[in-house]
């Protein structure tokens, strides 16, 4: 994962850009490693929400109508039935009452946005098998217009904090 998102880094570099945004909110391991991979480019990570309160972040994102679906649950927090479940208030209250983070930043869960008024129009999904890898819950997404595949990117863990 490292070795792949350097050669990103890289050529981001080389069309001269010089900062890169990362939606992380807390654990310092991960702002050390944003810092650190983007220092070794001569990029400079920007981190804007970190250490925000996660329920606050959580209602923003749904009070600006956006929407986002869970793709992976690890299976130590939640079970397959939370895949496919879209993130409202009540679904906050469940995670909570559950001990899960809002924003599960703890990685209990990773989300795919469905929706924002960024987009041009929201994605349409067709949801698929519900398969366990490495102790998570993994949904196959595809887009219901085209059938493209892009659950593959979600599915597997360790490739979902480049979705998030």
């Amino acid at each position: 994962y490292t070795d792949d998102y350097a050669r990103v880094l890289a050529s981001a570099a080389a069309l001269r850009e010089t900062h890169v945004i990362f939606g992380d909110i807390m654990g310092d391991p991960h702002r050390e490693w944003d810092q650190r991979v983007c220092a070794g480019h001569g990029l400079t990570a920007v981190l804007p929400i970190w250490g925000e309160s996660t329920r606050t972040l959580v209602e923003e994102f749904i009070a600006s109508g956006s929407t986002a679906v869970i793709v992976t649950a690890r299976a130590a927090h939640l079970d397959q039935s939370w895949l496919g479940r879209t993130i409202t208030i009540d679904t906050v209250r469940e995670l909570e009452a559950l001990g899960v983070d809002p924003c599960g930043e703890y990685g209990e869960y990773h989300t795919l946005v469905t929706g924002t008024p960024l987009f041009n129009a929201p994605l349409e999904l067709a949801m698929g098998a519900r398969e366990m890898h490495s102790d998570c819950w993994a949904l196959d997404v595809t887009l219901a217009d085209t059938l493209s595949d892009v659950g593959a990117g979600f599915s597997r863990p360790g490739t979902a904090h480049a979705a998030r």
